[in-house]
C-alpha cells in the first residue's frame, strides 16, 4: 500500500482542477508518475466525479480551524487502497 502516493493524488486532485478533471478522464496519464498498487490504479480507474468530490471534501475535514492538520488521515487510505 502506498498511503503516501495516495495522499498526494488526492491532495493535487483537491488542489488542481485540470489533474482532477485529468483524473477522471485519463487516469492512467493522470497517475503515471505516481508509485502506486495495481489496486490503488483501479480503485482511482474507477471512481466517480461525485465520490472523488466526496474525498475532497473529507480532505478539507482533515484541517482544524487553525490550519493545522488532524491525525484523521485514514479515512482516504480505507476507502482507496482497501
Amino acid at each position: 500500500m502506498s498511503v503516501k502516493e495516495v495522499k498526494k493524488v488526492l491532495d493535487r486532485a483537491h488542489e488542481d482542477q485540470g489533474f482532477h478533471d485529468l483524473l477522471l478522464k485519463n487516469p492512467d496519464e493522470a497517475l503515471k508518475d505516481y508509485s502506486l498498487s495495481e489496486k490503488e490504479k483501479e480503485k482511482f480507474k474507477a471512481v466517480t466525479a461525485k465520490k472523488l468530490s466526496s474525498y475532497k471534501s473529507k480532505l478539507d475535514k482533515r484541517y482544524s480551524l487553525d490550519g493545522s492538520e488532524s491525525d484523521e488521515d485514514d479515512w482516504w487510505a480505507e476507502s482507496v487502497t482497501d
